[in-house]
């Protein structure tokens, strides 16, 4: 149920949002529709914002937005962007509590149809039997900056023939003729954008459907009273030739950006604080290497970036958020009403983790439930990393087949691999529904989750209207298991929790020990699997030796990506040998920019160099 809900929905810098300033009460035909409430539209700082006051939404019902935005014209480069800056409903639960949910940010990309540009050039020629040649000439430059010459050429015609010039960058042509005696330039007839001008015409080729090609007709008249030219020579302009390509040598080097690897992480620690907890191992407790391996975490994770933050929860029959006050606190912050910050508090051997204490079942689908709804509640920012500890199976008597909820592991376990999936997953979520299968029976995870669309009863065991559906969150999940007396099925479970690879079983104080350094190695370490793109104009230059690079994108957003060229060790990465040469003539000097690139996305880099030596002419 929300009361009094607001969904605040502020436009990114890349959209276009076709409606005007004010209060809507109704739909806008074919711009914007809602189910509930009403709508404000706002410019501040010239940026639009949707403000849609829901008021209240029952339960099982549901409240409908829906609106079109078109992507500016210079982000349509077949490139992601995101469509809205952080959107968030807030409202009141049926407590009268204030809640808040940030809504997924959709991304879009538009590519214009065309690559390049198209330019038919017709000649007639009246009043003359005479197959007279006739001279024209066509020069285009750049739209933004005139003096940059991208195409040259003259191209000889007769009357009724015409050429067809294909594959031209998008630009400014310029189109002029070089009358022969005795013939008149009567007439120019040209399509699309165009402008006249006393010398010729001139005609704009660009990316739009309307623009990418065009043609000219030109229509002479022979007379034998004309304009007398003091020649009918002329220096033919062509595109650039062997005599004119510049060739350059590229050497491209840097590191992966070092704040990535010194970058704050999120870590939400899911702790087992089951009774078994404090079975002996090795001549100590369970529980005892547990909070010392939990608090060594920390110590590190402080020593790598103090503006690192964690989560604290611990599950036994129900889950338990206290030792962190209910969600994520910053590692270096002063705790409320306290001397010591958050790192010292949790350390300290009279407080926080280790007041830890063993006793009561194995609720692990609770656990998992609340760091699903912690992460909810914190999106964006820091890498976010889950860890799960346990030594049982999961329910009160493990996986044995009482149908009492709390009892039944089966039906805990399926829970808990639902609340991971969501998790782990990403995207919409449907009809996540998982089970555990005992003899001839499926138990199927049932718990109540008010986060996902769909409930269940708790004792029933019938599928049902189990399916659930919701955003997954794209987190990684690492879990340990102490296995030593453990049946296969636990180990399944914790392999199908833990994210592809994250699963480690321990049965000894040091293997706990190496768990959970390599799950800080994993998590604070560099990322090296980050492609590396060297951009250029390929209107202007072309690729001649790529160092095994591969082409892609086109026109002014040209790249070579690498693949699996930084040093997983430093970090570094270094590309010598790349060669391009000029395609038109006056083309400039040869202009790059280098870039890492992962999951669709723009990533930096430190101290990029880019070294080009022009090597013939």
């Amino acid at each position: 149920m929300i009361n009094k809900g607001i969904v605040t929905d502020p436009m990114s810098d890349y959209v276009l949002l076709d409606l005007e300033d004010g209060r809507y009460n109704s739909s806008v035909a074919g711009k914007l529709s809602f189910t509930h409430g009403n709508v404000v539209v706002q410019t501040v700082n010239g940026k639009q914002t949707i403000t849609w006051n829901v008021g209240n939404v029952e339960k099982n019902s549901k409240a409908h937005l829906e609106y079109y935005v078109a992507l500016k014209e210079e982000y349509i480069d077949g490139q992601l962007y995101d469509a809205n800056e952080r959107t968030t409903l807030t409202y009141k639960d049926h407590q009268e509590n204030n809640k808040s949910v940030d809504f997924p940010i959709p991304q879009v990309l538009e590519v214009y149809p065309y690559e390049s540009g198209i330019l038919t050039i017709s000649k007639v020629v009246t009043g003359t039997d005479e197959s007279r040649e006739f001279i024209i000439r066509v020069v285009g430059q750049d739209t933004t900056e005139e003096a940059n010459v991208i195409y040259k050429s003259d191209v000889i015609l007769k009357g009724g023939e015409e050429v067809v010039l294909e594959d031209l960058p998008f630009g400014k042509y310029t189109v002029t003729e070089v009358t022969p005696m005795e013939y008149t330039l009567v007439s120019t007839t040209v399509g699309y954008s165009q402008e006249e001008l006393s010398s010729g015409i001139q005609i704009e080729l660009t990316k739009t459907d309307e623009g990418h090609s065009g043609y000219v007709l030109l229509t002479n008249n022979f007379a034998h009273v004309g304009f007398f030219k003091g020649s009918d020579d002329v220096t033919n302009y062509l595109p650039a030739t062997d005599d004119v390509i510049k060739n350059y040598s590229v050497n491209i080097s840097g590191n992966v950006k070092q704040t990535t690897s010194k970058a704050p992480q999120d870590v939400i620690m899911v702790l087992d604080s089951s009774g078994s907890m404090a079975d002996n191992m090795s001549g100590s407790s369970r529980m005892s290497y547990l909070k010392t391996n939990a608090i060594n975490f920390i110590k590190k994770l402080y020593a790598h970036n103090p503006e690192s933050r964690v989560s604290i929860i611990t599950f036994a029959n129900s889950a338990n958020t206290s030792i962190t006050s209910g969600g994520f606190v910053k590692l270096s912050d002063r705790r409320s009403g306290s001397w010591e910050n958050w790192y010292e508090y949790l350390i300290r051997s009279d407080g926080g983790i280790d007041d830890i204490r063993a006793s009561g079942g194995t609720q692990t689908d609770l656990g998992l439930y609340e760091a699903r709804n912690q992460l909810i509640n914190n999106p964006g920012g820091n890498n976010k990393s889950v860890i799960v500890f346990t030594d049982g199976e999961p329910g009160n008597n493990g996986f044995d087949t009482d149908n009492s909820y709390y009892k039944n592991g089966y039906r805990v376990g399926a829970e808990a691999l639902n609340q991971a999936e969501f998790i782990k997953g990403t995207g919409w979520l449907n009809n996540v529904n998982n089970y555990l299968r005992y003899g001839n029976t499926n138990y199927y995870g049932h718990r109540n989750d008010t986060i996902t669309n769909n409930r269940s009863s708790n004792n029933s065991n019938e599928q049902g209207n189990r399916n659930r559906s919701g955003n997954g969150l794209g987190r990684k999940i690492y879990t340990i298991g102490v296995t030593s007396k453990q049946s296969g099925m636990f180990a399944t479970l914790l392999t199908n929790l833990a994210s592809p690879g994250c699963y480690t079983r321990v049965d000894n104080p040091q293997g706990m020990e190496n768990a959970f350094n390599d799950i800080f190695t994993s998590i604070t370490s560099m990322e090296t699997d980050v492609n590396i793109r060297l951009r250029y104009d390929a209107t202007k230059f072309a690729v001649t030796n790529s160092q095994g690079g591969t082409l892609g994108g086109n026109d002014t957003n040209a790249y070579i990506e690498w693949v699996d060229v930084i040093n997983e060790a430093t970090g570094e990465f270094a590309i010598n040998g790349v060669e391009f040469k000029t395609i038109v003539a006056n083309a400039s000097d040869l202009r790059l920019t280098v870039q890492g690139y992962k999951d669709g996305s723009i990533t930096e880099l430190e101290n990029p160099s880019i070294v080009i030596n022009q090597v013939g002419n």
